[in-house]
């Protein structure tokens, strides 16, 4: 949601010193424009060809054949509309990901809700079959009885529809009151959501609940109406035949609803894992006992110098608070929303033809590493003398990378903040996900920032001895006594940070979590009402077994093992519907296969649990059946 629009010439002014509008290394901005009509966007991509070329041959020294120019021809291209850029908090998956596993996960609880629907009007069709047999005796047009009973089934669905429009509204005015991506950062841009119930979403509410009406309804209709009348004006020889009968159209869809159901509780399953697994995934780094401070430095009117005296004071003021044991500065935190790539020739690496060298790169203190518990492997960290600046450590991915099976201390490397000597090589770290392959990185005295102009932002990370959360207002307060006109846009923990790019996860496990425990209880309501049917069905023939001395256990065997054979014949097609649509939420998941054996063994244990209990209930009161009464039943 954007309140206010400004002019890019007023850039300068905003954040202080010279426009970035006059530095052609600059790359932040973005062109938005419309094609004119019949040119295709191959043609406009064309001219901006020419235009690459041209610039080019007019600024040599910005735009050099040997490193830049490749820069530039991946920067100057055309993007249709339809390949918009996905923010990157969403990661590989993408919003598309995100809404497709929600809609696999809202139609299965809505087949298993019409499936629960349907069993019900099965169960009313079966008790009204002497009232339909006499009508179809008296000359009733069967298709007269079925848009009765169809009729009956849309107004179920009508009330439903209703129901769960006005649930629905509800929903989404919470889901915009808690705005749950605004909640980790007041530095993340503010995003407003347009979550209204319009006119087609109303639309489509009730034509979705009409056609499943339609066709959930129409089954037990047609089976009610085709029914043969002198078995069913014998009202209890047809119960009983019905009652034994395995493939009954109940029992199928008690074995639909439990093998969606096992679909469901598999996915949700997963997705808990992944969300725990990320917990556990090591990040190079020592994630405990952190805290985050982010300042706001680019809307000072003092000189960099002058700011980089305040930032030493600030840091040398923190270090000395009770309770910290360690803490440094860098423009970049890991496992951010951003990163920084900077174009660089490397000594002694010669770049293939159409290899562009710019690895990442972030500016960062000389205790950075002592801070995030970070090993040097190789050489040593930064000088703490502030004067030389001439220094950079790389990570171990670059040194592979870049100087396989050699020693990559003493040589240099430059890009734009200058020329410097490597003289060290770190562990490498997580720095932009969870399950990202070893990226090169190198690490830049951030003092080298302070020569040129001054840092936008910059983050204090500080090691604490107790838990950083009882720290976070003692060191906000220390921060706005120690420096009031000093901008500070964000303080919080490691573990609030690392927070914000697990949340795609955590929101689709918590969304799956809510699906599946409505998929297990609806299946465990279908499925005892079902088996209460069942043993209302039999109550003579149970009344029948008792007398003629059987067991009161052998009666809740017989009721449980009628039940647990529809669940295990239901398992068995959710595990395999488990296994063939678990590759959706692949992406998804940190670092473990959508495949994982663990949580398809829990949930179908889960499930089976869940039944059994389903079960039990009307076994035991078939258990308890007088056989006296049971007797005298007709």
């Amino acid at each position: 949601q954007v309140d206010v629009f400004l002019p890019a010439a007023s850039f300068a002014q905003l954040k202080g010193g010279k426009s970035q509008l006059d530095d052609r290394r600059h790359r932040a901005f973005e062109m938005i424009g419309r094609l004119r009509a019949g040119v295709s966007v191959g043609q406009a991509q064309a001219r901006f060809d020419v235009l690459a070329a041209q610039l080019q041959r007019q600024y040599p020294q910005e735009w050099t054949a040997e490193r830049d120019g490749r820069v530039l021809a991946r920067q100057i291209r055309v993007v249709p509309e339809a390949q918009s850029r996905i923010p990157p908090l969403f990661g590989s998956a993408g919003i598309p990901g995100y809404l497709t596993v929600l809609a696999a996960f809202v139609a299965m609880v809505l087949l298993i809700t019409c499936a629960n629907l349907a069993n019900l009007l099965l169960a009313r069709a079966t008790a009204r079959r002497k009232e339909i047999a006499v009508r179809l005796a008296l000359g009733a047009a069967r298709s007269r009885l079925m848009r009765q009973l169809l009729t009956e089934s849309l107004l179920l669905a009508g009330f439903g529809g209703a129901a769960g429009v006005l649930l629905a509204l509800w929903a989404t005015q919470l889901l915009v009151a808690w705005n749950p991506v605004n909640r980790f950062s007041p530095m993340l841009p503010p995003v407003h959501l347009e979550l209204g119930l319009d006119a087609r979403v109303m639309v489509f509410a009730f034509a979705l609940s009409a056609v499943t009406a339609l066709l959930f309804g129409l089954a037990p209709a047609w089976q009610a109406t085709r029914t043969d009348l002198v078995s069913s004006l014998k009202e209890r020889a047809a119960a009983d035949t019905e009652a034994r009968r395995p493939f009954a159209m109940r029992n199928v869809l008690i074995v639909a609803q439990v093998a969606v159901s096992l679909v469901l509780v598999a996915g949700a399953g997963l997705l808990l894992r992944g969300v725990i697994h990320a917990q556990a995934i090591g990040l190079g780094f020592d994630r405990r006992n952190l805290a985050l401070l982010t300042f706001a430095l680019d809307q000072r009117d003092d000189s960099p110098q002058k700011t980089q005296i305040l930032m030493q004071e600030l840091l040398q003021h923190v270090q000395s608070l009770p309770g910290v044991e360690a803490a440094d500065v860098a423009f970049w935190v890991p496992l951010g929303l951003g990163q920084m790539n900077l174009d660089t020739t490397l000594d002694g690496y010669s770049p293939a033809p159409n290899e562009h060298v710019a690895p990442q790169m972030n500016l960062v203190g000389p205790r950075f590493f002592e801070t995030l518990r970070v090993p040097v492997v190789t050489g040593r960290s930064f000088s703490t003398d502030d004067a030389v600046a001439g220094e950079v450590v790389i990570n171990e991915a670059m040194a592979m990378r870049y100087w396989p099976g050699q020693d990559p201390v003493g040589r240099r490397l430059q890009n734009l903040f200058g020329s410097f000597e490597i003289v060290g090589v770190a562990r490498t770290m997580k720095y932009s996900g969870f399950t990202e392959e070893p990226t090169p990185m190198l690490f830049l005295p951030v003092a080298s920032w302070f020569k040129k102009t001054t840092p936008p932002t910059l983050t204090i990370l500080v090691r604490t001895g107790p838990p950083p959360a009882r720290m976070l207002n003692t060191l906000r307060r220390q921060l706005q006594s120690f420096a009031p006109d000093l901008p500070v846009l964000d303080v919080k923990t490691m573990d609030e940070h690392l927070a914000l790019r697990a949340f795609p996860t955590r929101m689709a496990a918590t969304i799956a979590g809510i699906f599946g425990s409505l998929a297990l209880a609806l299946a465990a309501v279908g499925l005892y009402g079902v088996m209460a049917y069942f043993v209302s069905q039999r109550t003579r023939e149970i009344g029948i077994r008792l007398a003629l001395g059987a067991r009161r256990i052998d009666v809740l065997r017989l009721v449980i093992s009628q039940g647990l054979k529809l669940v295990a014949v239901g398992a068995a097609i959710g595990l395999a519907g488990a296994f063939a649509t678990s590759r959706v939420v692949q992406s998804l998941l940190y670092g473990m296969s959508s495949s994982d054996p663990v949580t398809f063994i829990g949930g179908t244990l889960l499930l089976t649990g869940v039944a059994v209990l389903a079960c039990y209930l009307p076994a035991r009161c078939a258990a308890r059946v007088d056989p006296i009464e049971a007797l005298r039943y007709e």
